[in-house]
């Protein structure tokens, strides 16, 4: 008789999905749990965090102006999370306390990440890794180099992406 089949392949682990409020302080303010309410700042730590290993990191972001205090945040080769997943809701908008800095950079060895619904006052940069963007804005995004969006290396795929009164003095 032929051998017996291999068991199915396990699914995926569910994701740690957090809910941001606003920049308040709603909820725990300084950690994030899943299925908790925190800042944006602690929300990001969590994709870098043990408990985030080979998980994707869902991220659902309230309605408000979100200032990232330790912009340019970074996805790499040393973030934990499987994969990053940031939604907005209408009327969310991320900037950085600096005019000209990236708010995200995205690069080589980094997860999927995907951003949907949000509105952005800064660039992203992708460096080498995969970026995903559904529904978003780019208002105001002026930098150095790219203005909305520097794509240095790496994958972008952009659908229903606009960009309004954003510059770069190069490229």
């Amino acid at each position: 008789p032929p051998p017996p089949s291999p068991p199915p392949p396990s699914p995926p682990p569910p994701g740690v999905p957090l809910a941001v409020f606003g920049n308040s302080t709603t909820g725990n303010a300084t950690s994030c749990s899943a299925g908790g309410r925190c800042s944006l700042d602690a929300a990001l730590d969590v994709v870098g965090a043990a408990e985030a290993r080979g998980q994707p990191v869902i991220i659902h972001l309230d309605s408000a102006l979100y200032v990232l205090d330790d912009a340019p945040v970074i996805f790499d080769w040393q973030t934990s999370a499987s994969e990053i997943r940031i939604f907005g809701s209408a009327g969310t908008i991320l900037r950085s306390h600096q005019k000209d800095v990236s708010l995200f950079v995205v690069r080589a060895g980094a997860p999927l990440v995907t951003m949907e619904g949000l509105t952005f006052n800064n660039q992203i940069h992708v460096d080498g890794g995969t970026l995903f963007l559904r529904s978003c804005n780019f208002v105001n995004s002026t930098s150095e180099f790219g203005g909305a969006l520097r794509i240095s290396e790496g994958l972008l795929d952009a659908r229903s992406v606009n960009v309004e009164a954003s510059s770069a003095r190069f490229g």
